[in-house]
């Protein structure tokens, strides 16, 4: 009797597999409850009228600020410059 296991190994492989499948749905399905409950708490709390009489309020961006985005690239570097000013 070499082998004395009811089931085959691979039966065994794909009952693992489908463990670890299961798991992963699992964490899919948590993260997305809990993305669902934070993006309905900050519905909530944000405020879509932008009263700009609260003093609270963000000021507004100053017309004459100016900013400039240029790619820059050398021998082993590659990235971006970011300059701006008022």
């Amino acid at each position: 009797m070499a082998n004395t296991s009811k089931f085959s190994p691979k039966r065994v492989q794909e009952q693992k597999d489908i463990k670890s499948t299961e798991l992963t749905a699992d964490i899919f399905f948590l993260s997305a409850g809990v993305l669902a409950i934070g993006t309905t708490i900050i519905a909530f709390m944000t405020d879509w009228d932008g009263d700009p009489n609260r003093s609270d309020a963000p000021p507004k961006p100053n017309e004459a600020a100016r900013l400039h985005l240029t790619p820059q690239l050398a021998p082993g570097y590659a990235g971006f410059s970011l300059k701006g000013g008022l």
